[in-house]
């Protein structure tokens, strides 16, 4: 938007994510007076299996959130200010600019944000080997990467993990290109 001052403004996370923190044990530490208002009771996120994963899914979207912002922020700045003056002209107002004007001409950049998120995603070995030891309870946190490393580092098996990662390659370049087809921009200003 024009002088670069658009809606994302301040990061606003640690203002609205300060009362919830992640405790020593894996649980989501909340202040004892809302717990008591809404009833929630502690909820052990890397230790109970059947939350497990969706934490870690969790905590990498979480992860992400400050990258793709700064790509967002900058595919803002990059619009030219004279489509902005433009909409002005015609009476467009702000919820209209926002819906036909930026979020169409930041297409190139939501086919960036989505790639690299995904490739990031498919590549999540630190979150599973770093936050969660070994697969952590029952191996609930065992993904490819992982697996892959395992079998080679672990278990010593580097010709199988040498096959299951080039597999893995071959997935990421085909959903790569099938997101790369969905999301084609044939467009530019």
């Amino acid at each position: 938007m024009p002088g670069g001052k658009h809606i994302l403004g301040k990061p606003k996370g640690p203002k609205i994510f300060g009362t919830a923190r992640v405790g020593d044990r894996g649980q989501i530490v909340i202040p004892k007076e809302a717990r008591s208002f809404f009833g929630i009771q502690p909820v052990s996120w890397l230790t109970d299996p059947s939350v497990l994963m969706f934490a870690l899914v969790i905590f990498t979207l979480w992860a992400d959130v400050g990258y793709n912002t700064i790509i967002f922020s900058a595919g803002m700045d990059g619009i030219p200010n004279e489509f902005y003056e433009a909409a002005d002209i015609d009476g467009a107002n702000a919820f209209t600019r926002f819906v036909k004007m930026t979020i169409p001409l930041l297409a190139r950049t939501f086919v960036f944000v989505i790639m690299m998120t995904l490739i990031s995603h498919f590549q999540m070995i630190v979150q599973f080997m770093v936050v969660v030891v070994k697969g952590g309870p029952n191996n609930a946190a065992t993904v490819l990467s992982s697996y892959i490393y395992q079998q080679a580092f672990v278990s010593n098996n580097m010709g199988y993990a040498s096959a299951v990662a080039t597999v893995f390659f071959v997935l990421i370049m085909v959903v790569t290109a099938i997101q790369q087809r969905v999301n084609r921009v044939d467009w530019g200003y």
